[in-house]
């Protein structure tokens, strides 16, 4: 895996809005720090933008506290750090100005969105 997206509501991993790798396919040490990263931000224990390490991997994550909702990037260390962040801050503003109902979206909606905005390992 050289990157993965994931869009939380509050802190229910089990079943996010958007997931891309899936869970199952995601390090199991990975997807324990995405959590945790995701949680404590959500629970108020953690900035709520900001960028951690995760073994070989960043992890870039916004918590928008209004909405309940974190997005989580983790991609490869060799991508730029500032890349990644205008990656995660385009798709957040996108998401916020084209989803209708922000906690419950239709799913096609989102991965439209998604699409739309070209992350850096795409480029």
């Amino acid at each position: 895996m050289d990157y993965g997206l994931w869009i939380f509501r509050d802190d229910e991993f089990g079943e996010p809005i958007y997931a891309e790798p899936a869970s199952e396919d995601v390090e199991h040490s990975l997807w324990t720090a995405l959590c945790e990263i995701a949680l404590e931000a959500f629970e108020g224990d953690a900035a709520r933008t900001g960028v951690q390490s995760a073994g070989e991997w960043n992890v870039r994550w916004k918590f928008h506290s209004k909405s309940g909702l974190s997005f989580v990037v983790a991609a490869d260390q060799d991508l730029p750090s500032g890349e990644v962040k205008e990656f995660l801050d385009e798709l957040v503003q996108r998401y916020f100005d084209e989803v209708d109902d922000v906690r419950f979206p239709e799913a096609d909606g989102v991965e439209d969105i998604v699409v739309d905005v070209i992350p850096p390992w795409e480029q």
